[in-house]
């Protein structure tokens, strides 16, 4: 499933990210920004954009993709959260 792959790397630049700079980015759009490589990181292979939180600490964050429904909170959605 594309998906699962997609949020797999999207975790590890996530990741990455903190270790550089000390911090999580605010939105999926820093890890985005003009890498033409990651500009289908904005929407899941469903077209439906991810959920990305940081917790008020700054110490995880939880990425999400609805799944084939679209809706949050149900079976099939696709949860990542920092180790």
């Amino acid at each position: 499933m594309y998906t699962k792959e997609d949020c797999k790397e999207i975790k590890m630049a996530i990741d990455n990210y903190k270790k550089q700079k000390n911090t999580y980015p605010s939105n999926l759009s820093s890890l985005i920004s003009n890498n033409p490589m990651r500009q289908n990181w904005s929407k899941d292979r469903w077209e439906h954009n991810y959920s990305y939180a940081i917790n008020s600490m700054d110490s995880s964050y939880t990425l999400i993709s609805a799944g084939k429904d679209g809706k949050f909170g149900t079976k099939d959605d696709l949860i990542y959260k920092n180790d």
